[in-house]
């Protein structure tokens, strides 16, 4: 409802409640005149137009005569109101397509021409009724009045409420009534209250209802219009003119004014529904003729059917496609267009389909016209009139031959990007709000997963756990700023938790209406590596120190790295684009390098020594490594060779030093035991089938070891050197001179010519040995004592003969060294005996075998007892008592005698425990000590746990060394003397003068006491040096506050003079040889009794004799 339309029903509403409801309450007239008008008019709404618009104004007199209980007056009042509402109903019909014109003037004008039509005609029909009245009932002013008061409400209140409402309102029936008794109702009170009717109203002239008559079929509404103001008009003026005529006149004139009103109202009915019609007409026309241009224009191929089959109407293209003029084609049969009997039935089955069921159809149709194939999207729907009855059939169709075409190239190019996404060797997905909404089938085989377990995910949940939130937010600000393509990497968990490296390229696009990240992705992982690799084989190859060169199929150099320029001496630039000297062929066509060519051919790979050329023009060998490349696609195909050669020139040195070591003696550059046994082999082989001789000659060293000891290892390996040199020259090219080991050499004569022109050679040789040699500042004697076997006579092969020629060795030692023994058969003997010694000394300790004399040194002042040496003994069960000088130095050899010496020591503390027990006081004993006991560090260890077992007062214990253990190493020896007396226990030099200490280490030494060695004291008194070397011993110990012991004195003059030298202790074969522990025991008692007397004069022997 427009803004004016509620402004009218607010002001009759107002109206009604202030001013005329309370007065019409109580009259049941008027109540009953108010329920049949707005019943009557809904019910004239509801009905519609045209014919059931009668029937509803007939139904309304009906009803407003059944409510007036039959009544005169309500057949009246019915008939009043009928023709009131006709005429309201028939206007405002007819001013409906006036009111969108949206011009406010011109409605105004058509609606108030048609007011006044309206009004004219109520006029003339209330006059006439005025008077005609009387003749039906009796007169009724007040009905008369009611009457005309509706007539005149109905007839101009209503069209003009109805201006105020836009078309669409007078298609909503309840806005529509509620104007209608809005209208009636303000126009109604307003003309009650102020119109005065009364009895004045006369009838017009009857020459106007051919004019009226005329007016409405020519000129419509508004020739009615004015033809009913003219009526109108003349007749007031006829009233006002003659208000004094004749009743008769007045009652003629009564019932020409009825007619007036009759032949206007009808008149304007009649304008109106030919202006209706007009409009019908042109509408119509219009419509027409937009069909027409639609089927004549529309690119759809349009057609109608009746309900027989036949064409009513067909467009321009539906016609050609069929080959035809529309024209041709109105009331034909499709059956007549179409050859196809098969698409003929699918279409007439469709039409039939459509027309029962009376429901649109569609379908596609391929259809083949003049050899073209065309596809008809079609689209059937049925013809319904007014009563829902068929009238035919009509149908669209449209040609889609170019549509489906390029959906079908679209599906083919879909099929084939299908199957290369599905097959492609990279992943490819689809992202969409951070959800994989694709993956082909290389992605999820590439993350572990089936593809159907991907869809879904988030691409941030295949990351680490680190990554993924990161990702996240790139993703979303991506989706924010539209960034179209990227490139990344991402690491990425597979299924089974190990790390992947994703190389990504991505770009941003529309997938479904949405936006989406479509990415390609390659595990980059095996990449990385392999780049990795080739970096690294970049740095081995520019950096190892192997020399690389890589040639093409022609052998032209075309790589080389830094080694192959520093081996060489060719720089890059130099070799590359050369060929290869490995391949050059001389000038007589032959290759030397054939066989390595031989290789390459048929396994791909040669290796071995070449010998090559630097740039200075040296020859140096190279071990070379040649590979040929070939062509992955073609094998036969070279491509290129790959050398890789090391320059083994240091190698080669190596070999012939190593080959030389393993014949050679290091220290003496000598042959060594396995050259000399292979040499020594093939001479006897040799000898054995010339029936020739060969002789062989054992060597050792007199006293060495002592020499050793002293000056230590260093000194004894140069010393070892200047021998071997003296040999060598003094031996020429007459023997193979080799050293064995330690201080024993060897000399094989291949030819012998004598045993007298043998013992030549060995006299020749012991006298080069004996010259005197200078040894850091000492001038030493070295001796040798040498033994010499013969081939065949002692010993038919080289085993023999060198164990034999040993044997005769120890022989010339056992003669007093310093001299040569030829085999003899009775040396076997000899032999036997050390084998025997040898393997019984590892059972000798489990047996007890062993036994400790004791040798006593005795004061010379006193003739008391004062200290004794431990010496060894050994009882074997087959050889009886062994001389340790026969068995310590196998002892050394074997390692027993750290063993042996810790045996020793227990037992000689033990023993002097045993004696305080027994009551013989002994005051101190002394044990010798081997060099590997007290350099092997646990000596300490050791005395503190002998002295703990078994009780012995520290300073009862003195423990013996040599000069020569302690200067092997004099710092050590040091620490060691000083850690001893720190526990209390005396230190003794044994043998002194026989070593090579130097006095300034003398005193550093913690010393106790020095033991004069008996070589010296034999001599005494008769010789002079060695009497002048006592007498200096005694005074520098004497001066060094230490005691000085004489062993070896074996007569009263040698006694004396060490005496009167002031030499406080004397031990010796003089005094007593090394007694048992009982005998000992008996000796003490017995020299307390008496004073000493000599005794026998045999050389003592100690644990370091021999």
């Amino acid at each position: 409802m427009t803004r004016h339309g509620w402004i009218a029903f607010g002001v009759a509403g107002l109206y009604l409640a202030g001013a005329r409801l309370p007065a019409w309450i109580g009259d049941p007239d008027l109540v009953r005149v108010l329920l049949a008008m707005p019943v009557g008019l809904l019910v004239g709404l509801v009905a519609g137009r045209g014919a059931r618009c009668l029937w509803a104004v007939a139904g309304l007199c009906v009803l407003n005569t059944v409510l007036g209980g039959f009544a005169a007056e309500a057949v009246v009042q019915s008939l009043a109101s009928a023709l009131a509402a006709l005429v309201s109903i028939s206007t405002s019909r007819h001013l409906a397509y006036l009111l969108d014109s949206g011009a406010w003037l011109a409605r105004m004008r058509v609606v108030l021409g048609f007011a006044l039509s309206a009004l004219s005609g109520a006029l003339a029909l209330t006059a006439g009724l005025w008077y005609l009245c009387p003749d039906f009932c009796e007169p009724d002013i007040f009905l008369l009045q009611q009457l005309a008061v509706h007539g005149w409400s109905l007839a101009l209140g209503v069209p003009l409420v109805l201006t105020l409402l836009s078309r669409a309102a007078l298609q909503r029936p309840w806005e529509l009534l509620a104007m209608l008794l809005a209208g009636s109702l303000l126009w109604r009170g307003l003309l009650w209250d102020s119109l005065l009717l009364s009895r004045c109203f006369f009838p017009c002239q009857f020459a106007w209802v051919p004019l009226v008559g005329w007016a409405a079929l020519r000129t419509g509404p508004v020739g009615v219009t004015f033809t009913g103001m003219l009526a109108a008009l003349l007749t007031l003026t006829s009233v006002i003119a003659h208000p004094l005529w004749p009743e008769p006149t007045a009652v003629m004139l009564a019932y020409v004014a009825c007619v007036m009103g009759l032949v206007q109202l009808a008149a304007l009915a009649i304008a109106s529904l030919i202006d209706a019609h007009r409009s019908n007409v042109a509408a119509l026309n219009l419509a027409h003729h937009q069909f027409a241009a639609l089927m004549a224009n529309s690119s759809s191929m349009i057609f109608i059917k009746d309900t027989e089959g036949r064409y009513l109407h067909v467009s321009h293209s539906y016609a050609a496609l069929m080959g035809a003029t529309p024209a041709a084609m109105v009331g034909t049969r499709l059956a007549q267009w179409m050859d196809d009997a098969t698409t003929l039935a699918r279409l007439s089955a469709i039409d039939q389909q459509v027309m029962q069921s009376r429901q649109s159809q569609q379908s596609e149709e391929v259809l083949v016209r003049a050899g073209v194939s065309h596809v008809l999207l079609n689209m059937a729907f049925p013809l319904l009139d007014d009563h829902q009855q068929l009238t035919g059939l009509g149908g669209i169709a449209v040609d889609v031959t170019t549509q489906r075409e390029e959906e079908q190239r679209q599906r083919e190019v879909e099929g084939r990007y299908q199957v290369l996404v599905e097959q492609s060797l990279v992943g490819i997905y689809i992202q969409q709000d951070e959800k994989l909404v694709y993956v082909n089938p290389k992605v999820a085989s590439t993350l572990g997963y089936q593809q159907e377990e991907l869809i879904g995910c988030s691409m941030a949940d295949l990351l680490a756990q680190e990554d993924s939130e990161r990702v996240r937010g790139q993703i979303q600000q991506r989706y924010q700023n539209q960034i179209e393509n990227m490139q990344y990497t991402l690491p990425v968990r597979h299924r089974d938790g190990h790390v992947l490296e994703v190389e990504v390229y991505s770009r941003l696009f529309e997938y479904r209406g949405r936006p989406a990240i479509i990415g390609v992705a390659m595990d980059i992982s095996e990449r990385r590596i392999a780049d990795a690799k080739q970096r690294l084989s970049a740095t081995v190859f520019e950096n190892t120190s192997e020399g690389i060169l890589i040639t093409d199929a022609n052998t032209c150099i075309i790589a080389v790295n830094q080694a192959f320029t520093r081996i060489t001496g060719y720089s890059e630039t130099e070799a590359v684009g050369k060929r290869s000297r490995m391949f050059r062929i001389d000038q007589t066509g032959q290759n030397h390098n054939a066989r390595m060519l031989a290789a390459l051919d048929a396994d791909g790979h040669w290796q071995g020594e070449f010998l090559d050329r630097r740039k200075n023009g040296e020859w140096f060998p190279v071990w070379l490594s040649l590979s040929a490349v070939r062509d992955q696609s073609n094998h036969s195909k070279l491509t290129h060779y790959v050398a890789v050669f090391s320059d083994i020139t240091v190698r080669k040195e190596a070999e012939d030093r190593l080959q030389f070591l393993a014949n050679h003696d290091p220290l003496t550059a000598l042959p060594n035991r396995t050259h000399f046994i292979q040499r020594l082999e093939q001479a006897v082989a040799e000898a054995r089938g010339n029936q020739s001789e060969l002789a062989v000659l054992f060597i050792d060293l007199d006293r060495f070891k002592l020499i050793n000891d002293s000056f230590g290892h260093h000194a004894g390996d140069d010393l070892l050197r200047l021998l071997a040199a003296r040999l060598s020259c003094s031996l020429g090219e007459e023997g193979l001179l080799a050293r064995l080991g330690g201080d024993e050499f060897t000399v094989l004569f291949e030819q012998v010519a004598s045993r007298a022109h043998l013992e030549e050679i060995t006299h020749r040789l012991l006298a080069e040995l004996s010259k005197p040699l200078h040894l850091e500042d000492h001038e030493l004697f070295v001796t040798a004592s040498i033994g010499v076997s013969i081939f065949p006579s002692d010993g038919d092969d080289a085993a023999s003969l060198l164990r034999n020629a040993d044997m005769a060795m120890y022989r010339s030692k056992d003669a007093g060294k310093n001299t040569c023994t030829f085999f003899a058969g009775d040396m076997n003997d000899e032999a036997f005996e050390r084998l025997l010694m040898e393997n019984g000394l590892r059972l000798a300790l489990e047996r007890q075998e062993f036994e400790l004399h004791y040798q006593p040194q005795i004061n010379p002042f006193t003739h008391q007892v004062e200290a004794v040496e431990a010496l060894i003994r050994w009882r074997h069960p087959d050889l009886g008592m062994v001389s340790p000088a026969r068995f310590i130095p196998i002892t050394e050899e074997n390692g027993m005698i750290r063993q042996i010496g810790d045996w020793v020591l227990r037992t000689a503390c033990a023993q002097i425990k045993a004696w305080d027990e027994q009551g013989v006081h002994v005051p101190r004993v002394a044990v010798n000590l081997s060099p590997r006991q007290f350099l092997r560090g646990t000596l300490t260890a050791t005395v503190v746990e002998v002295l703990e077992n078994t009780g012995l007062a520290p300073g009862r214990l003195e423990l013996e060394v040599t000069e020569g253990m302690l200067m092997q190493n004099p710092a050590e020896s040091v620490d060691i003397l000083r850690e001893l007396k720190a526990l209390g226990v005396q230190i003794a030099i044994d043998d002194f003068g026989t070593g090579y200490s130097s006095l300034s280490y003398l005193k550093r030494f913690p010393l106790d006491s020095l033991k004069i060695d008996r070589s010296f004291v034999i001599g005494v008194p008769d010789d002079s040096d060695s009497s002048a070397i006592a007498e200096t011993v005694v005074a520098m110990g004497r001066k060094l506050g230490l005691n000085v012991v004489a062993e070896g004195v074996e007569t009263s003059d040698q006694c004396r003079f060490l005496r009167a030298c002031g030499c406080k202790l004397l031990q010796g074969y003089f005094f007593a040889k090394p007694l048992s522990a009982d005998n000992l025991r008996d000796f003490i008692v017995d020299s307390l009794r008496a004073p000493p007397a000599s005794g026998k004069t045999t050389a003592p022997t100690s644990l370091r004799e021999g």
